[in-house]
């Protein structure tokens, strides 16, 4: 197993690098918009609403009110790929869908199998599909009118998991549907025909390195890279693992945080190139991860969320990573413009995905070894991904103030 040191953008504060936007209560997940700059939210107090990017403004959709009844938390949001849709899973076992513009119902709540719903995802083709907390897994067919497809079978007794449904993810030809669960496996079926598992990681062809089964904790989180031949998921074992979508192989991984307990990861992304993984954890922090090796290539600085990271999200023009906090915060990052920051500031290169290495050693990484994914051993001064202390962390505060200049010095919130 390859772990990774805690390399972190030392000198700065979150404040110096993000722009906060502040909610109502815990924000359980988020989603880019497709086209139209904007980011939607599904807050634990039933709300749901859109933070507008480039007018810092909160659009509500649907709104806890004080004196109303409350409404049923949400657990899971997502959008359309045509961006015409969105629909959220909430904790009342509803399903509902809105149009984007103008934030009317189209159609539901409709009322689903027992348990919460506690994952949502579109395929391209406009197919929905939904996971319970009682590992319940169906698909829907809103556009055609056909709201109820059939049931996903995984052979225990009508249920596709045997432990709640934590994330679902669907290939970008739509021809396959990956799940995560709280029984620690990975399993992927064929959209077209919800009885074909095609693979699950409790079986020898999933076998990990070190752990029969794959995961040795909760899959909390799946997705598809862009090309959709690998499927990369995120665990409270506290590591990434990244497997082919056709054979369950585990092809890359398991690349680990440390073992406190408060690494646990919630929610894996990936960039739209492709090169970078995101993860997001239990103790507040983003980190960021070159694909291609498995090495972490940042975190975020200490704070950056006060409490556990529950979805994190690459915009699809890649140039933001948003992040969704218990703490009731969103936080923006430009992250390519970040790391430019940080190269100009330090006078080095962090290892970014497709760019060179060309930076310090520093004295602590002069010595010892590092496991690689592959299992062979190199010296930690040219394996580890780290980021040099930043000599000069006022003029990095100052450009980075001068970068966010255009938002909310004290961020944006909720009206």
């Amino acid at each position: 197993m390859s772990k990774s040191d805690d390399v972190t953008a030392s000198g700065l504060e979150a404040e110096d690098i993000s722009i906060p936007m502040t909610c109502n209560s815990s924000v359980a997940s988020i989603a880019f918009h497709p086209t139209n700059g904007r980011l939607l939210c599904g807050l634990r107090d039933g709300s749901i609403g859109w933070w507008e990017l480039d007018a810092r403004r909160w659009l509500a959709v649907r709104e806890c009110r004080q004196g109303f009844p409350p409404l049923a938390p949400v657990n899971s949001v997502t959008i359309m790929p045509d961006g015409t849709w969105f629909t959220a899973g909430l904790e009342d076992s509803t399903v509902s869908i809105w149009e984007v513009e103008g934030g009317d119902v189209v159609s539901g709540p409709f009322l689903g199998q027992i348990g919460a719903i506690t994952a949502v995802a579109f395929s391209p083709d406009g197919r929905m599909f939904r996971g319970s907390a009682e590992g319940v897994l169906c698909s829907w067919s809103p556009k055609s009118g056909q709201s109820y497809i059939g049931f996903f079978s995984g052979g225990l007794g009508g249920r596709a998991c045997g432990a709640t449904i934590a994330s679902i993810a669907i290939s970008p030809d739509g021809t396959k549907l990956a799940c995560g669960s709280h029984d620690n496996i990975v399993r992927v079926w064929s959209t077209d025909n919800p009885s074909t598992q095609l693979w699950s990681s409790e079986g020898g062809a999933g076998t990990a390195m070190d752990a029969p089964g794959g995961h040795t904790g909760r899959v909390k989180s799946v997705v598809f890279t862009p090309s959709g031949r690998q499927v990369v998921s995120g665990s409270y074992d506290g590591t990434i693992r990244i497997w082919d979508a056709a054979t369950g192989q585990l092809a890359k991984g398991p690349f680990a945080l440390d073992e406190r307990t408060e690494n646990l990861i919630n929610s894996v992304a990936i960039s739209p190139d492709g090169r970078t993984i995101a993860t997001g954890s239990n103790d507040g922090i983003v980190r960021l991860w070159n694909f291609a090796t498995g090495k972490m290539i940042i975190s975020m600085p200490q704070h950056w969320h006060m409490a556990a990271v529950n979805c994190v999200a690459f915009s699809p023009d890649n140039r933001f990573i948003a992040s969704a906090s218990s703490d009731t915060s969103v936080r923006l990052l430009d992250y390519k413009a970040f790391f430019g920051l940080l190269n100009n500031s330090s006078q080095s290169s962090l290892d970014l995905p497709g760019t060179s290495l060309s930076k310090p050693k520093s004295k602590r990484h002069q010595q010892g070894q590092v496991s690689r994914p592959t299992g062979e051993t190199t010296s930690l001064s040219s394996s580890i991904l780290d980021l040099p202390a930043i000599p000069q962390p006022i003029e990095v505060r100052r450009k980075a103030s001068s970068f966010f200049s255009s938002m909310s010095d004290v961020g944006l919130h909720c009206p």
